[in-house]
Order: structure tokens, then sequence, then C-alpha cells
């Protein structure tokens, strides 16, 4: 019994045993499944198969194949076959897909046809993909998968790919343009092109929205061809080539990552990038730079392997390469690197830098920050427009050439750790009444000078650690604030030179703990300052005139300041005007002088003819005792800076 079932089992199979066939579409209109009416032997031919194409028969749709442009061929059930080539067809003909559909080789479509897929996967195993002559392709869900071949897009080839989750892979292949006028639109989903790139030539279009792409070799874009991007593309083992007669809107970033010790690289053709990252794994790969590079909206941002600039310039939004990993950075033979708002690079000795002769130049009206990562520079400049308040940062142990700042606004400075340098210039352009702080917070050596152009502002300037320098120029600052218990070790202190009406108040960071300033030779000069917590050292003869000792003072030869008493005059105005400023109550002016923190201040009768007028605090003051007696009603003092009273306050029931 078991005997017989065996062989009529071996019978039945036998008898139904597919070879592979040519399955040739008749009859316009139709269901792929409909074999009895649809698929014949030979093209036009009246002979017809017995089974739906299987993945050894090739399917062709020709000339014989419709009998109007309207005719639609539909996919009910998931389809199948060795290869499926359409030519030679009715302009207008539609392929609707309603379901997925298999090929083991080719899918070649030539003609003005419509190929909707918007149900199921599209799928090529071994073969490529060539649409060409104005196919209209469309993918709403389902993947579109090209596993062993390349993909050709040929003249007006129109491709929009949709549906969230659903990916475009293609293994083992390149994505290429090979006409003129075609579109590839690739709206949702990941795209991937494994062991292949894509290449856009001509007056070609290709546009990804969608999830990140990825590339596993090069990324090409000729003359004349288009390329859009606003999500992340990664590059695996290649780089990318955009030509200058390319039209590149880059709203995305580029990743590169390697698998292997090897040379890629990286020419945009002019046009601006948003970000350039080199990422993943170390392997010692270089990445050349070959042609200028402008990622003025983010950057370039090096974690791995090797970038090489060969020469060229760059312009970025930051120049970023902090990683504990090893990374090297080699700038040889390019001049001038442009960052808009901050250099970082790593402390770690894994990290390199090669600078060269290259110069920095950070130039964006907004924070700039320089995390120098203890390495070598040539000159670095801040350059910066803004007329607000904005921070100019400076960090690690770093050697300089010259070091510059252009601050058109109320920049102030933050420099920590331990720097060398040859000069450091801070240049205020406009005079805003700046009085921000200028903070030297490390233990620094400048071999040449160290020089404030303040321009008629007045910041504080604040050194706290050791710091040893050729040639210092405060300039005319409000204070120099020195760290307690530092020294600053000098060569040549420049005059210091207040006036009357704007004195220096020279102390240290803490009270009654002494700070030092040291010169060895020659003569320091001071005038028109104030004095606390600070003594003069080193061998120098150190001469203060106009001075105030506010105590723990020592090594200065004081010419003292006397004390007075001012009485406001002239109604409304400003604190720092001394046309507003007398020796006596409703005097005339004293044409000089405003109080300064030893000095009374009286507010009477005389000061304010009526209600409503102000003595307003647009800068901050100091006086030591504060009176306001007698004045007129509703007059009295507004403002929104501070001042300082070290004595007592005494205010009028009658002031606002």
């Amino acid at each position: 019994m078991v005997r017989t079932t065996l062989a009529l089992l071996f019978l039945t199979v036998s008898a139904f045993t597919v070879r592979a066939a040519d399955f040739y579409w008749v009859g316009g209109s139709g269901d792929w499944s409909d074999i009895a009416n649809h698929w014949a032997t030979t093209s036009g031919g009246s002979t017809f198969h017995v089974l739906v194409p299987t993945p050894l028969d090739d399917v062709h749709f020709d000339a014989n194949s419709f009998g109007a442009g309207s005719d639609v061929v539909t996919i009910s059930f998931e389809a199948f076959c060795k290869s499926f080539t359409a030519a030679n067809m009715p302009a207008g003909v539609t392929f609707q897909f309603n379901a997925g559909i298999n090929m083991e080789e080719d899918f070649s479509v030539d003609g003005d046809v419509n190929i909707n897929n918007h149900v199921g996967n599209f799928v090529v195993k071994n073969g490529d993909v060539t649409l060409d002559n104005s196919v209209h392709f469309y993918k709403n869900n389902g993947h579109f998968y090209v596993t062993g071949g390349d993909v050709f897009l040929g003249d007006d080839v129109y491709f929009d790919k949709r549906g969230w989750v659903q990916q475009t892979y293609i293994y083992d292949g390149t994505f290429y343009f090979t006409g003129s006028n075609a579109s590839f639109y690739h709206y949702d989903g990941y795209l991937r092109c494994y062991d292949g790139g894509m290449n856009v030539t001509n007056t070609n279009y290709f546009q990804t929205s969608s999830h990140d792409g990825y590339f596993y070799g090069d990324l090409e874009v000729g003359a004349g061809g288009s390329l859009s991007m606003s999500r992340t593309t990664r590059m695996y083992n290649g780089g990318v080539s955009f030509d200058a007669a390319a039209t590149i809107t880059q709203n995305a970033n580029l990743y590169f990552y390697t698998t292997s010790l090897a040379t890629y690289d990286i020419k945009t053709g002019g046009h601006e990038m948003r970000r350039i990252e080199l990422g993943g794994t170390n392997y010692g790969a270089t990445y050349n730079l070959q042609d200028d590079l402008n990622c003025q909206n983010e950057g370039l941002y090096l974690y791995a392997n090797v970038f090489k600039s060969n020469g060229h310039a760059i312009d970025v939004g930051r120049f970023y390469c902090w990683t504990g990993g090893i990374c090297k950075v080699d700038l040889t033979g390019t001049s001038l690197v442009r960052v808009k708002r901050e250099w970082r690079m790593h402390p770690s000795t894994n990290t390199t830098l090669v600078i060269d002769n290259a110069d920095i130049l950070l130039y964006q009206a907004t924070h700039q920050y320089f995390y120098g990562g203890a390495k070598t520079y040539n000159n670095v400049t801040f350059d910066n427009p803004h007329t607000g308040n904005v921070q100019i940062y400076i960090n690690y142990d770093n050697t300089f050439k010259d070091v510059i700042v252009n601050s058109y606004g109320q920049a102030y400075l933050r420099w920590y750790n331990n720097n060398t340098m040859t000069n450091f210039t801070w240049n205020y352009l406009n005079d805003l009444n700046s009085q921000q702080t200028l903070g030297i917070y490390g233990s620094n050596t400048i071999t040449g000078t160290l020089d404030f152009n303040l321009n008629g502002n007045r910041p504080i300037i604040q050194m706290n650690g050791n710091n040893n320098i050729g040639t210092l120029d405060f300039d005319k600052p409000k204070q120099i604030l020195l760290g307690a218990g530092s020294t600053q070790t000098v060569g040549t202190i420049n005059p210091i030179i207040g006036t009357c009406d704007e004195t220096i108040l020279i102390n240290s960071t803490s009270l009654n703990s002494t700070a030092r300033l040291s010169q060895a030779t020659g003569t320091v000069v001071a005038d028109w300052a104030l004095m606390q917590d600070n003594t003069a050292q080193g061998g120098a003869t150190f001469n203060a005139t106009n001075t105030v000792d506010l105590g723990n003072v020592g090594g200065w030869n004081i010419t003292a300041l006397t004390a007075v008493t001012y009485y406001w005059i002239g109604g409304s105005g400003n604190w720092n005007d001394p046309n507003h400023w007398s020796l006596s109550s409703g005097g005339v002016t004293n044409g000089c002088a405003i109080p300064s923190r030893i000095d009374d201040v009286i507010f009477d009768a005389n000061s304010f003819t009526g209600s409503g007028q102000f003595c307003n605090m647009n800068v901050s003051g100091d006086c030591h005792n504060m009176t306001w007696n007698g004045i007129a009603s509703g007059a009295g003092f507004n403002g929104g800076n501070q001042l300082h009273v070290y004595g007592d306050l005494t205010c009028d029931a009658n002031m606002n």
C-alpha cells in the first residue's frame, strides 16, 4: 500500500514539473492571474499558458500586448517571474500592482507608462532595474528591494517613493541616472544603497526628505544634475563629488563612516553644506578635501579617522573635534579657517592637530567659543559685530602667536587655564559705555604685549592667576581686579591713567587679602586711581598721584586725593555728567569730577525745580554718604544701574 502511494505521488509531481518559459501579455486590460486570456506563449499569439508566471519564467509586454493607452494590467495577488520586460507599448498604459511583485533577475520598462505599486513589496533579486523614456513609477506602501544589481533611470523618468516605514534597499549596486530630465523623489522611509552609491548627472533630479539615507559607495552629482536632501545622509566607505555646475539644496547632514584603511574624497563644488561629520570607528582612513568647504549652518564635526584640508579654505559654523578616540586634523596648506561661533578641539593626546600656517577667524555676531584642547596655533582673531552682550571664551592650555578680539558691542571675556602667546589685543571698536568684565582666570605667559584698547568703554579687567607678561597696557578701565594672593609679573606696565571724572579702582578679589603687581626696573605711573588690597613690588618705582588709599596698600608712593562733598544741580540729568555736580548748593559746575567712593553727595532744595525731575543712574557709580534733604516734591532718583554707597544713605519723604 505504501509503495502504491509513493508511486502515485511521484507521477503527480512529474506531471506538473515547471519548465522555464516566455510569457507574453495579450488582450489589453486584465488581471495578472487571468491565464486563459492574457498569457500567450508568443508575442500576439493565441496559445495560452496553463499557469501564471513562476520565478523561472520571463514575462514580456510589447507592441502586441495592448490596444490602447488606457489599458491597465492589474496584480491582485503576489506575483513572480524571472524577468520583467516592457517596451514598445502605447503611451499611457498602466501597471496597477495591488500586491507585491518578485523578479529573480531584471526589471526593465521603456516608454510612457505608469507603474503604480501601492501594496506589497517590489523585489528584484539578482538583476537590474531599468526605467527609461518617460516611465512614471509610483510606490506608496511596501519595500523596494534590489538585492543584486543596479538601478538605471533614463530620460524623463519620474520615480516617486512614499510610505513612512517602508524602505528602499539596493544591495550590491549603484543608483545611476543615465539619461536626462529624470526625477527621483524619496519622501518617506529609509533609502539604503549597499556596496554602491548614486550618480546624478545631466539635468536629472534627486530629492530625499525621508528617514536617513545610506550609501555604501560614492555620491556623485555631475554638471546639470540636481540634489535636494533634508534628512541625514550616511556615507559608508565612500565620498561625495558635487560639480560646481550642479544644483545642490542641502538642508541635511552628511555623515561619513568607514570599515577599512582607505582614502576618500569630499568635493562640494562650492555649494554650501549644512553639516559634514566623520564618525564611527577609527580605521585611520583619510578624507581629502578637494575644494573649498562651506558649512556655515552647522559645521564640520570630526570624531574619527583623518581629515585633510589639502590647502583649501574652510568656512564653518562650528569646527568641532571632540572625542577621546583617535582623530587627526591636518590643515596643511590652508591659510585661513573661518568659524562662525565655536572652535572645539579635544585635549586628549589621541587628537592630533597639524595647524601648519593656518590662522583662525571667529566672526559671527553671537557668543564665540575657543576650546583649544592644549594644541598649538598661529594667529586667532575674534571679530564680533554684535552690539549687545556677548561672550568671548578661551579655554585649555594652548599656545598661540597673536590673539586679537575686535568687539563692536559690549562683549565680555572668559579666559581660562594656562595659555602661552606672543600678544593679546582687545579692541573695543565702538563706545557703547560697556562695563563688562574682561576676565583672565588662568596663569598665562604673554611674551609680548597684553593690550586693552577700550575706546571710551570702561570694563572691569580681572586677572586671577599668576600671569607673566612682557608689556601690560590697561588703557582706562573702571576697575583692575587682581586675584587675591596672585602676582602679575610684568616687564613694563604702561601708565595707568584715569581722570577726575573717571577714576580707576585697583584692588583684589577678596577684601583684606593682597594681590601683587611686580615690575623689576623702571617707573610705574598711576593717576586718578583708587587703591585697595594691592602691593607693588619687584624693584621698580611705583608712583600714584591723585589717588585714594582705601586700605591695605603697599609699595606705592601715593600723592593723596582729598575727599570732597558734591551737590547735585540743574534738574534732570545723568549721574556721570560733570555739569550736574557742584562743590556748593546751587553753585556752578566744578567742570570735571563726579563723585567717587570717598566723596559725599547731597541732593537739596537747589537740586531740582519741580516734580518729575530725576538724577538718572545711567552708569554704575560710587559715593561715600548720600543725603536727600528738602528736595522738590516728586523729584528723585531713577535708572537701571548699580549705585554703591560706602557710608550712610539718608532719604527725603518728598523724593520719588
